[in-house]
């Protein structure tokens, strides 16, 4: 077995399993559930970073009105 096939990865049902012993749907399931975590994850970083932009455009309109 390839080293690739090696790489072990949490399935919901059976627990830690390598890749090379899914089937071809657990591992089209298992793509899918990481795309979609990685979507939820890009989107909390996108919230993050326009809050963090806000943040700083109003401590940068605070330092103006002072000066």
């Amino acid at each position: 077995m390839s080293t690739a096939k090696k790489i072990r990865v949490h399935d919901d049902k059976k627990g830690w399993v390598e890749i090379g012993t899914l089937s071809k749907n657990e591992l089209c399931r298992g793509i899918a559930q990481l795309m979609k975590e990685g979507q939820q994850i890009k989107a909390a970083a996108d919230f993050v970073a326009i809050k963090y932009a806000n943040h700083m455009a109003s401590i940068d309109a605070c330092e103006v009105e002072y000066k």
